[in-house]
């Protein structure tokens, strides 16, 4: 249904087909995550700051959203590494229009063995399709490592944040 949507309103090949299923299909599973993180802030916390006179929105913003920081980070990496890794929606929606590179690495694969064929006879052929199979997944999945790397640090600081000792 959602691929003769897309093709009826003309979005076949065009980067908003995969930005708008992608984010109808994915945005469910990111808000029951930030709902439930943000149910299990302590209420006391938010009592304290309504009586110093904080609004509904000062609460939110710098109480509630600075505690759920780490929510937020986890959420980015799951729609990151959720959404680099697809190959189904994107190789339907983009077919050769917009190459994307876990797309780009399958092809490959499938090239390579076309033309040198997948003999196991012939074992010089097969390592070479595997160390060339394995160099570019380890390159596609080298900036969702880079993304964590840097990103580490908010869920050690997560466990610090709930402002309450005991907890």
């Amino acid at each position: 249904p959602i691929f003769k949507m897309c093709q009826s309103i003309h979005l076949m090949g065009n980067i908003w087909s995969i930005i708008i299923t992608q984010t109808a299909s994915g945005l469910p599973f990111l808000v029951i995550l930030m709902q439930s993180y943000m149910s299990g802030i302590s209420k006391e916390i938010d009592e304290a700051a309504e009586i110093d006179g904080a609004s509904s929105l000062r609460i939110y913003a710098s109480i509630a959203m600075p505690m759920s920081r780490s929510a937020i980070v986890l959420s980015m990496l799951f729609s990151g590494v959720w959404y680099w890794n697809e190959t189904t929606q994107a190789s339907m929606y983009f077919a050769d229009a917009i190459p994307t590179l876990p797309v780009q690495l399958s092809n490959f694969t499938a090239r390579y063995e076309a033309i040198f064929g997948k003999d196991d006879a012939v074992n010089t052929v097969s390592r070479l399709n595997q160390a060339t199979s394995l160099a570019g997944t380890l390159l596609s999945i080298l900036p969702i490592l880079i993304l964590y790397i840097c990103l580490q640090k908010q869920f050690v600081e997560s466990i610090d944040r709930t402002g309450i000792a005991g907890e």
